[in-house]
């Protein structure tokens, strides 16, 4: 199955090394030749593979002068969301041209595009989920969540009148935003490079690690904690983040954690294949990739009982899955570790349900449907005039 028509994705930031991006990546490897179109598009922080696709950006300079303040890049980006990228869009595309969006700040230019097909790819949570995150306690957030509204109630309106489909990347996310007053039709968990892991036999487990983003929702900090009291078993931590300063200071003082930053992709395939298990117990995780790369590796996954991964992770079937108090709920399986058996074999085979070949089956299909509707609601429109 093919589709007939040009596909533009509507991105929020290219500056991250994240699931969105991925996602971006993929979408243009099924569907070929396709365009992006972001705020800020800075090669160096985000995918390499970025360099071969065609990408309208604001000019590195503004991009990360947006980076580097928060205030100015939420401002920039509706700005240029709500006005810049309609106009982009006008001038360079046909009508018939299918728009992907995917993010939060991207749908602000979806209601000053018209007759378009139509289709938002939801990666997160809706906003008001989000502050519900432990990190936005407090009452400088209390005010913040108040100052959101008028964006939840725009969000609201723009999500449910101008897509004609919203897909969202697990049964978690869906029922966020159906929870919220929006629609969400259909769930589409994003592909995973399984290729690059191989059929390499994993090796014996000598540590733990740990690899995504350092932020606090990431739970690093409960992480490092428990490894501190544990001192006979190891810990390896890859990534960077604004919880950096803190694993690097926890990886001077105790001799059984180490800190690697960045690693490469050969590197980090290494560290998985002879890892004893991944620890991804992240809050409120919309879906988790991580997971997905542990299992292909052959390595089970220790996950929290909350988000998307659950719909990743059979509990002592391809890993853990852990329940609140986190930090308790870590030690006492991280103590008791040996007595877990997880077999290489059904880790791989749980990995292949997010295979590149089955998203690419299925992102066919979804974007044919989005057609189809709507031709259907465009005649209908016209014949009502």
């Amino acid at each position: 199955m093919s589709i007939t028509r040009d596909l533009v994705i509507i991105h929020d930031f290219l500056i991250e090394r994240g699931g969105g991006e991925r996602f971006i990546i993929f979408v243009d490897k099924a569907i070929k030749n396709t365009r992006t179109i972001s705020a800020y598009y800075i090669p160096e922080m985000t995918y390499r593979e970025f360099e071969s696709l065609k990408i309208y950006a604001l000019d590195k300079f503004l991009s990360k002068l947006a980076y580097k303040n928060s205030f100015f890049k939420i401002l920039l980006s509706i700005i240029f969301f709500r006005f810049i990228v309609p106009n982009i869009i006008k001038r360079n595309f046909k009508e018939n041209t299918i728009l992907l969006f995917s993010g939060f700040y991207s749908i602000f230019s979806a209601c000053g595009i018209r007759n378009m097909p139509k289709t938002y790819y939801l990666h997160q949570e809706s906003l008001l989920n989000v502050f519900t995150r432990s990190s936005f306690k407090g009452t400088f957030w209390k005010f913040i969540k108040t100052l959101s509204y008028p964006i939840l109630y725009f969000t609201k309106k723009v999500v449910n009148n101008c897509f004609d489909c919203v897909i969202a990347n697990s049964e978690y996310i869906k029922k966020t935003y159906l929870n919220s007053g929006m629609k969400a039709n259909m769930v589409l968990y994003p592909p995973v490079d399984l290729g690059k892991f191989g059929n390499i036999k994993p090796k014996k487990g000598k540590y733990f690690l740990y690899f995504g983003r350092l932020y606090k929702h990431k739970r690093i900090d409960v992480i490092l904690k428990v490894f501190s009291r544990i001192r006979n078993e190891k810990l390896i931590v890859v990534g960077d983040g604004p919880l950096r300063n803190l694993v690097e200071a926890y990886s001077k003082r105790h001799d059984n954690i180490t800190y690697l930053g960045f690693v490469s992709d050969k590197r980090l395939i290494e560290l998985i294949l002879n890892c004893k298990a991944v620890i991804y117990i992240t809050e409120k995780e919309p879906f988790g990739m991580v997971p997905v790369e542990a299992n292909a590796c052959g390595k089970p996954v220790i996950v929290s009982n909350e988000g998307g991964v659950k719909e990743i992770v059979k509990n002592k079937f391809v890993g853990l899955v852990i329940k609140p108090p986190y930090e308790k709920s870590l030690e006492r399986v991280i103590r008791n570790f040996n007595k877990f058996k997880f077999s290489v074999s059904k880790c791989r085979s749980n990995a292949n349900r997010f295979s590149y070949d089955v998203f690419k089956k299925k992102i066919m299909s979804i974007l044919n449907k989005c057609i189809k509707k709507h031709k259907s609601k465009y005649v209908t429109r016209r014949d009502n005039i």
